[in-house]
């Protein structure tokens, strides 16, 4: 962790190596959810990861690299499950952003409906951080549901984020329970 968090940190580091060093970030946080006894490492690290995660979506965003937002998207989610209820800290400081790019997104092009897909499956993950009280994003919770209801109305039949909103909706029910 020590040598990756620098390279995505440093002003000099090409967004190309922040990307692949998220990508690394991804692969370690996989392993983690294989070894339950290790699940904890990623906690001494979380504020700090945090705050990286924010500045890389920022500027993912900022330079439309889709390519860097989908792998904080990915490291997100892991993260999410990782941590679980403790994942519910970092909630508010992301899930803005995602209801955001959520409805600003494009489906001009392939890329932009695998980026929207992929942020759906996000939002159900960060969401589910709050299986044990769902009380605090209730408000979300009711926006969120509202505007797949909507995008889900007006996809294609044969649309791939149907199955990230089914699974979402999946997601929310059987933690509701």
């Amino acid at each position: 962790m020590t040598a990756i968090l620098p390279l995505m940190t440093s002003e000099e580091t090409h967004i190309k190596i922040k990307t692949r060093a998220i990508s690394t970030m991804i692969n370690f946080s996989r392993e983690l959810l294989n070894h339950e006894e290790e699940k904890n490492l990623l906690n001494m690290y979380a504020d700090n990861l945090a705050n990286i995660l924010v500045n890389l979506f920022q500027l993912g965003i900022s330079k439309e690299y889709y390519p860097l937002i989908e792998e904080v998207l990915s490291v997100l989610s892991i993260w999410a499950e990782l941590l679980g209820d403790k994942f519910s800290t970092y909630y508010g400081t992301f899930m803005p952003g995602l209801k955001n790019l959520l409805s600003t997104l494009g489906t001009d092009n392939t890329e932009q409906i695998n980026l929207r897909t992929l942020t759906i499956s996000t939002i159900g993950h960060l969401m589910a951080s709050f299986k044990e009280n769902y009380e605090p994003i209730s408000g979300d919770l009711t926006e969120v549901m509202g505007a797949l209801i909507n995008l889900q109305n007006n996809l294609a039949e044969d649309d791939a984020q149907h199955k990230a909103i089914i699974e979402v909706y999946g997601t929310l029910c059987n933690s509701l329970k």
